[in-house]
């Protein structure tokens, strides 16, 4: 895994939610990282190319678990989360 394979993976995610999600503009992704070798890293790479295609990110400041990243879709009403 590197940060071109994530851009591919996120432009991919990107063009998929404009497509079958039309409140993503609005509502946006929100991103958790965990610590695993470049987590961190990937987690910066797919926020910015899902900005890139104007989709708003929540993006956590520090290491989170998955259901602190569940709670946080369902709070902040996004449309997903990663």
């Amino acid at each position: 895994m590197n940060k071109y394979t994530i851009r591919k993976i996120a432009t991919g995610f990107a063009r998929h939610l404009i497509l079958t999600e039309p409140h993503v503009f609005k509502k946006g992704i929100v991103i958790a990282y965990d610590s695993r070798l470049y987590s961190y890293e990937f987690a910066v790479e797919t926020a910015e190319v899902l900005l890139y295609h104007d989709i708003p990110v929540y993006l956590f400041s520090k290491l989170t678990p998955t259901p602190i990243l569940s709670f946080a879709v369902r709070h902040l009403q996004t449309v997903g989360g990663l």
